[in-house]
């Protein structure tokens, strides 16, 4: 579309961002809770702490670790702690009956 139109990327982004509205807290009650691990950055800038909550809430409550860092630093500081999480709790989830 970019080349058949001869939009700029910052063109491209815009009409994304206009065309294409989503709110996970609508999404949250399709989703089973069972299903979610979700990790709440209480530093973060990027995704408020407070919609995180708002999020978690809007799920079901499911299973949740709350780490001491922001957006991207949790990733980094906790990278480790985070994979042994999601790797248990996926494995909990995949193993055959």
């Amino acid at each position: 579309m970019r080349r058949e139109r001869g939009w700029d990327k910052a063109r491209v982004r815009r009409t994304l961002r206009a065309t294409i509205r989503t709110d996970p807290i609508v999404l949250a009650p399709r989703i089973r809770r069972d299903d979610v691990l979700l990790f709440i950055a209480d530093r973060d800038r990027s995704v408020p702490t407070r919609n995180q909550r708002l999020l978690w809430e809007a799920l079901g409550r499911p299973a949740m670790h709350e780490l001491s860092a922001g957006h991207y630093t949790g990733i980094a500081l906790y990278l480790p702690f985070l994979m042994r999480k999601a790797q248990a709790f996926l494995g909990a989830r995949l193993r055959s009956p």
